[in-house]
């Protein structure tokens, strides 16, 4: 009887120590979030942070605000010091399901980025010989537009960890100004190199992709 007893006792205590977790876990209604890799971001490196609000257990706003690094990982022999100036702002819907350890939903963003890079550009008048030189120019890039979001959420108590990704569209400009001659055209390459494909002067619709993780804690 009394081992009975005893086990009745223990169920008992299990279960309502559940039941309180899973009432605390139901008052966070709040987290705070740090982009990691926004720090690595070879276009964009930043201090970002967003803070985010749930409605109900399966709806959630959140906002995101960033700081442009004044650097970049360009390691070539003719990089400068960027100097960069700019911010990131980022708004977003979710819907969570699976137990709120998925997520999906669509975010809106706007960019906007001013530094200095050393750029390669073929001379106008001297086009058939391949002539090319370098100039060390300020260039300008503003970038809006939305994706749809899709993330997982591994918990560790009140602290977290958001992996996220997504897709979508955008109207992207960039600008050069501080020339040596406006009519010059950017060096083209046959490989792909990120930091010209970045700097091209552009003004148009343009495909985003964003990829990050997230080191959160709810309150």
């Amino acid at each position: 009887m009394l081992n009975r007893k005893s086990f009745l006792i223990i169920i008992c205590f299990i279960s309502l120590k559940s039941v309180s977790q899973n009432d605390i876990q139901k008052e966070y209604k709040w987290n705070v979030k740090l982009g990691i890799l926004n720090f690595i971001d070879p276009a964009n490196p930043a201090f970002q942070i967003g803070l985010e609000r749930f409605i109900n257990s399966k709806n959630s706003l959140q906002f995101e605000a960033g700081y442009i690094l004044p650097y970049n990982f360009d390691l070539s022999e003719e990089a400068v010091s960027p100097n960069s100036k700019g911010y990131i702002f980022k708004a977003s819907y979710k819907y969570w399901f699976v137990n709120n350890k998925f997520y999906a939903g669509p975010e809106i963003f706007t960019r906007k980025n001013d530094y200095t890079a050393n750029l390669q550009f073929t001379s106008s008048e001297t086009t058939e010989t391949g002539e090319a030189y370098y100039d060390i120019v300020k260039v300008r890039r503003d970038f809006t537009g939305a994706n749809i979001v899709f993330g997982y959420v591994r918990n560790f108590d009140r602290f977290f960890l958001d992996f996220m990704a997504g897709a979508g569209l955008g109207h992207r400009k960039v600008t050069h100004s501080n020339r040596i001659d406006p009519n010059d055209s950017l060096e083209k390459y046959i490989e792909f190199r990120v930091y010209e494909f970045i700097n091209e002067e552009m003004d148009k619709t343009a495909l985003n992709v964003t990829l990050n993780i997230k080191l959160g804690y709810k309150f």
